[in-house]
């Protein structure tokens, strides 16, 4: 299938699908703590820390083919999984109308993107040695208030398509 045949299949809302997909796996392989204890005691699990990232990712690819980038600018060099990249992008055309992500917040997604998308094979297989990472709840937040946030604009936007096509 060529670039142009595989970019006119992809749209928001089907990114945004899938983004939620991944959330809802992460969420049952490792539940957002709901109390101080729990928080304590939770254990780290790299695959849904990768399935929260992966979430994340997508999320932002919905909304920035809401902004009329197109899946090939999405999987340039210069996007990828380079969710800070992602994030800076999204930002700049206006993610905050939908989603307001804090200060904190995005320095999360910063910290997160220099595993995520430097180094995911240490996400997806066992290598020893240690990782930074931010807490899992706020992961978890910020992939949630993204796949919240974003439906009615990528469905909107997927529908608008359609009717055009029509």
């Amino acid at each position: 299938m060529s670039k142009k045949a595989h970019a006119s299949r992809v749209s928001p809302s089907g990114m945004w699908g899938y983004s939620r997909d991944f959330l809802d796996a992460a969420t049952k392989i490792q539940p957002p703590p709901a109390t101080e204890l729990e928080k304590f005691n939770q254990n780290i699990n790299l695959v849904a820390y990768y399935l929260l990232g992966h979430s994340i990712e997508l999320s932002l690819k919905a909304f920035l083919l809401c902004r009329d980038l197109t899946i090939v600018d999405l999987e340039s060099n210069k996007y990828g999984h380079k969710l800070l990249n992602l994030c800076k992008t999204a930002s700049k055309r206006k993610l905050g109308l939908a989603v307001k992500l804090n200060r904190h917040q995005k320095k999360v997604i910063d910290i997160f993107s220099d595993v995520y998308s430097h180094f995911p094979y240490k996400l997806r297989y066992f290598e020893s040695g240690t990782l930074r990472l931010p807490k899992y709840p706020e992961l978890y937040t910020i992939a949630k208030a993204l796949v919240e946030g974003l439906k009615d604009i990528c469905e909107k936007k997927t529908c608008q398509a359609l009717h055009r096509h029509t």
